[in-house]
Formats: structure tokens, C-alpha cells, sequence
């Protein structure tokens, strides 16, 4: 994500851009995915901490922290355009922060799919949900109940696009573990019987890791 901030239009609304990455279509979506956002340098450099300094250059590989958190702290100025959070953070800080990632990730063996088969994932639940919106053989409330719970699947999504399997909240445990463990092992989504008019893709389509 640092690296689709960076290249943006510098006077791009900071809100609009944002919005446009995590692909949000409310409020509350964009409150929770930054959210996350924000929570993950503090949990990266925390666990870098956390590693034997006899196996790891700990200070090299958290150069990133100072200059990457000025940025996070000015990406709360929604209304701002997106120039000064470029100019608090280099190409060097992004190969640092992506050589923690790829450390932590080798060393907790941590299995992630690619984001292109999350993005087809997710373009079939849209799919789906918009077949149940022009349906006119399901009662109402059975059509709402449904696009609900595919609401939730596509928040997972999100969720694990941005901070991987430990990034589904805790709090919908009930409904994603199982989504959560498949993705967790390599899952290569089921094709969809439901055929709608085809349809754009929403929002932008680049990578949505970190």
C-alpha cells in the first residue's frame, strides 16, 4: 500500500486515495480498514523486537519505523492532499519494511495466497450478491440475509488482503474461521453457479498488502 500511496497524483486527496486502496464504499468500512492500516507498523516493528538480535541486524531492519509512522500519523489529515505523507517516506524505507515482512513471514512460515486470487474471489461474491439483488424468485428477506452475510465474506476479504490470516477480526471468529482456514491453505475458490450480467470490477485492482 505504501508503494500505491507513493505513486499517486501528490495532489490527491488524502480521503480519496485511501478510499480508492481499500476499496471501500461507507464510512465505517474505510474508519475500520485504516484502522488496520495504522496498527500495522507498531505490530511489525513489535515482532521484529521480539526476534534474537544474534540471528537479525534488529536497529538495520527497523530503519523504516521513524519515517513510516510520520507518515501514518499525517495520513489522519483526510482533507490534505497526499504529497506530505510521500515526502515522509523513501523507496529505501519500503524495502525495509517489505524485508521485515518477508523475514517474519519466512520464519513463521506463515502461508499467504496471491492477491490476484483474492481479487477473483472477491469479484465472484460481488457477482453473487448482485444476481441476489436482481433476482425476483427469492422473498425479500431472504435476499437480504443473504447479501448481508456476503457483505461479510467481502470484509474478510479485505481484512486478510491488508494484514493476512490474522487480520479477520476476532470478533467475526463465528463466521470466518472457516473462510480463514482455507485461505490458509492455498484455498482456490469454487466457481460460482449464479451467472449475472457481466460486470467492472469495483475499486482499484493493485496489490493490497502493506
Amino acid at each position: 500500500m505504501l508503494e500505491q500511496i507513493k505513486s499517486a497524483n501528490e495532489r490527491t486527496e488524502i480521503k480519496a486515495l485511501m478510499t480508492v486502496i481499500f476499496e471501500t464504499e461507507t464510512d465505517a468500512a474505510f474508519a475500520e480498514d485504516l484502522g488496520f492500516f495504522c496498527q500495522m507498523p507498531g505490530e511489525i516493528e513489535r515482532q521484529v523486537r521480539a526476534r534474537d538480535e544474534e540471528e537479525i541486524d534488529i536497529e538495520f531492519f527497523l530503519q523504516w519505523v521513524g519515517p513510516v509512522n510520520t507518515a501514518i500519523t499525517r495520513l489522519w489529515a483526510f482533507s490534505s492532499v497526499i504529497q506530505s505523507v510521500q515526502q515522509a517516506y523513501s523507496a529505501t524505507d519500503i524495502m525495509n519494511l517489505r524485508a521485515c515482512s518477508q523475514t517474519l513471514h519466512r520464519e513463521e512460515s506463515e502461508l499467504r495466497i496471491a492477491q490476484s486470487q483474492i481479487d477473483d474471489l472477491r469479484q465472484q461474491v460481488e457477482e453473487l450478491i448482485d444476481a441476489l439483488h436482481a433476482s425476483t424468485d427469492l422473498p425479500a428477506e431472504l435476499k437480504i440475509c443473504l447479501i448481508e452475510q456476503l457483505d461479510k465474506v467481502l470484509m474478510a476479504l479485505r481484512h486478510y488482503s491488508i494484514r493476512g490470516p490474522r487480520g479477520l477480526d476476532a470478533g467475526h471468529e463465528d463466521w470466518t474461521q472457516p473462510l480463514t482456514q482455507q485461505l490458509g491453505t492455498q484455498f482456490v475458490p469454487a466457481t460460482i453457479t449464479l451467472h449475472p450480467p457481466p460486470r467492472q470490477r469495483r475499486g482499484y485492482r493493485g496489490s493490497s498488502q502493506f
